[in-house]
């Protein structure tokens, strides 16, 4: 992992950062939302309905990060197992914090700041640098605008370099 270069590569991480927190933020309010309404309309048990609430914040999140926030190339089924790996671990991260806050016998505050303080930056690198890491290889080339993660995510797959490229190649 390398600190942005350039001007422009500062900018998109701050963009992804803003991205990640407000894809967070809208998964939080679906997970919450729904389990809610599941309680009190819908008269689903607690648990079944925190789940359901659960599975709904996890599409939001993986979506939006995806097609947003990281301008994923992956497809969508190996860029989903790779986000609910990421997911769990957060949960497990998450868990083992909770542990040691009460085995230390610290108030929940103490947990919930240790939570926010590393949980989103630990999942948010997760995410940006394994989850929806552009595929590697000669046989993907990103167009430009994904590459400067400003415009329409679109992988060309090719079987040869371009011709600059190879002759660049050739050179070294």
């Amino acid at each position: 992992m390398q600190w942005p270069a350039s001007g422009a590569d500062k900018v998109r991480l701050l963009r992804q950062i803003a991205s990640f927190g407000a894809v967070g933020i809208c998964a939080t309010l679906v997970h919450v939302g729904l389990a809610w309404w599941l309680i009190e309309r819908a008269a689903m048990g607690e648990f079944a309905a925190n789940a359901c609430g659960a599975a709904a914040a996890f599409g939001v999140s993986y979506l939006g990060n995806a097609r947003i926030t990281f301008l994923s190339e992956r497809g969508l089924w190996e860029g989903a197992a790779r986000y609910l790996a990421v997911t769990l671990t957060s949960l497990a991260l998450t868990s083992a914090i909770l542990a040691v806050t009460q085995m230390a016998g610290w108030p929940i505050y103490a947990y919930a700041l240790i939570v926010v303080l590393t949980v989103p930056p630990a999942t948010f690198v997760l995410a940006k640098f394994w989850a929806f890491q552009r595929p590697q290889g000669p046989q993907f080339q990103a167009s430009a605008s994904s590459q400067r993660g400003d415009g329409p995510n679109l992988a060309l797959l090719r079987t040869q370099p371009p011709p600059d490229q190879a002759h660049h190649r050739d050179r070294q």
